[in-house]
Order: structure tokens, then C-alpha cells, then sequence
């Protein structure tokens, strides 16, 4: 780039145009440039994870509009929910749906546009959406059991051990793999059994 800026945090290509985004600090701020164009002014107090659609048409990243405070921004629009630690921005194929993982006092959120979900855990691991953006899911832990979870809801059964549910092709199934009782599990449930 022909303008250079006091830091730049990891860069990401946009699919479509082959264009570089990076979160840049100028003036004591956060913002992002693309290909050398401050394109969101610098205003926040950190940025960065900044992902494209597979169109290269939406770009979110983790930003921290305050001091300590954290969120997702979409094309430069921060949420409204902010949480202390927000990480894991994960976003539908068609960049039409945006989640990510929050922790507030301990606990562990998920919060998919905007919407944080009901539960809190001790852990969550990293949030995926259906292959058409209309369900998202994770493996949740709370006291040592594991849960699925999906769009907010509970699958009706914990385990001792569970592995990230796996969306098939149309979205309207999960794989659920779990351990109960030293016994092995794999469980096909739809999107109604939630």
C-alpha cells in the first residue's frame, strides 16, 4: 500500500474483487482499510477478524466500539449487544445471517444477528450455519455435560462427550455425534426435534 498506518492486524482478500481489507490504527483509533482506503473511518477502540461473503458483498469483523466492550460490526454498523469478550465470527454462506460467540460474567453466549441466544455456558465452540443461512448450531458445555444447540434451542438430550453438529446439504437435518454412558451416538435429528 502506498499509505502506511502506526499498526495493521491480519488482512483479509475479498472473493470477488481480490482486494486486501485490514483493520489499521490511524490516529489512535481502529478502522479498516482496503487496499490502502480507509473504507470504515478510524473510531473504534479495536478491530479485527474481519470476514467476507463468499460474494465479497458483506464484511463484518469483531469491534469494540468502547473501551473494553465488544461486538460485530456489518459494513461498518456495530450491534447494539455488547459483551465483554466477543470471538468465533462466523457467517452464512450467503452473508445474509452473522454469528459469534459473547462472554459476560463467566458465561458464554451465542449471539446470531444481533439476538443473543437464551442459554449461557460454560464453554461454546465455534458457531455454524445451515448451507442456506436459515438454522445456525453449536456444541455447548454446561457443568461438564454437552449440549446441542440450535437457533437457541436445546437438543432434548446431554452428553458426557459431544463433537460439532454437521448440517446436511438441504439444512433441514443435524448430525449429532455424542458419548452417554461409554456408548457412542450419532443421531440424524431435524430441525423440528429442537
Amino acid at each position: 500500500w502506498d499509505r502506511s498506518f502506526t499498526s495493521v492486524w491480519e488482512p483479509a482478500f475479498n472473493p470477488r474483487t481480490g482486494s486486501v481489507a485490514a483493520p489499521v490504527r490511524s490516529g489512535g483509533k481502529w478502522g479498516l482499510a482496503e487496499d490502502g482506503v480507509l473504507v470504515w473511518p478510524a473510531r473504534y477502540s479495536q478491530l479485527w477478524h474481519q470476514t467476507f461473503d463468499e460474494n465479497g458483498t458483506t464484511l463484518a469483523a469483531i469491534a469494540a466500539p468502547s473501551y473494553g466492550r465488544f461486538t460485530v460490526a456489518v459494513d461498518d454498523r456495530p450491534w447494539k449487544n455488547t459483551f465483554s469478550v466477543v470471538t468465533d465470527l462466523a457467517m452464512s454462506p450467503d452473508g445474509r445471517r452473522i454469528g459469534a460467540l459473547g462472554k459476560e460474567d463467566g458465561h458464554w453466549s451465542v449471539i446470531v444477528d444481533d439476538d443473543p441466544w437464551p442459554g449461557r455456558y460454560d464453554m461454546i465452540y465455534p458457531l455454524s450455519f445451515s448451507p442456506d443461512g436459515d438454522h445456525a448450531a453449536v456444541r455447548a458445555e454446561r457443568n461438564g455435560r454437552f449440549s446441542i444447540v440450535l437457533d437457541g434451542k436445546e437438543y432434548g438430550e446431554t452428553f458426557e462427550r459431544a463433537w460439532d453438529p454437521i448440517f446436511d446439504p438441504e439444512g433441514d437435518k443435524v448430525l449429532i455425534r455424542g458419548i452417554q454412558e461409554g456408548t457412542c451416538f450419532r443421531i440424524v435429528a431435524g430441525v423440528e426435534d429442537f
